[in-house]
């Protein structure tokens, strides 16, 4: 019997029996499973789901610290002796130097790749509409300058959060 048979037998068909739903989602059958001991998870599974949930809390989790929004947690990338890539996770103040470092870089990468794929994106609207008057400047010197000295003023600079992540290459806005 194979595990698609197995799992029908021991989950839907014992959940219409228990039930008498003749009718139902796989959402209220898995529900149903998992509340009444029918189906658990593997421990690979588990570890995956609460791996990847511990990723997105560390990377969203922010401190205000003198006005200024400061993620937490920071990650780096370490090829172990058996080829696998292992993300490392520090908190921002027990972090060393070197970590930070490795953090930044790869953040700024993110950040650089993300920049390039909008100049591509330019590039292509001008070559298609040559009459734009659509101009983007890459150097963000002055908004940060403008940032901070909103900041010594004691205004709020709280944008928009944009925070880039370079490990799923996922972007939040």
């Amino acid at each position: 019997m194979s595990y698609n048979d197995q799992l029908i037998e021991r989950v839907v068909e014992t959940y219409c029996a228990a039930t008498q739903n003749t009718e139902f989602s796989r959402t209220d059958v898995a529900a149903w499973a998992i509340q009444n001991g029918h189906w658990k998870p593997s421990m690979k599974s588990q570890i995956e789901l609460l791996s990847d949930e511990l990723a997105v809390a560390m990377r969203a989790e922010r401190k205000t610290i003198k006005g200024r929004k400061v993620r937490q947690y920071h990650c780096i990338r370490r090829k172990l002796e058996s080829g696998y890539v292992q993300t490392v996770w520090a908190h921002i103040d027990v972090a060393t130097d070197p970590f930070m470092e490795q953090s930044i870089a790869l953040r700024r990468k993110g950040a650089a790749n993300i920049v390039y794929q909008i100049h591509n994106d330019v590039v292509h609207w001008k070559e298609k509409n040559p009459n734009t008057t659509i101009e983007v400047l890459f150097d963000f010197r002055d908004d940060n300058a403008d940032k901070d000295a909103a900041l010594a003023a004691g205004q709020a600079v709280d944008d928009e959060e944009l925070d880039i992540e370079v490990l799923g290459q996922e972007e939040k806005v």
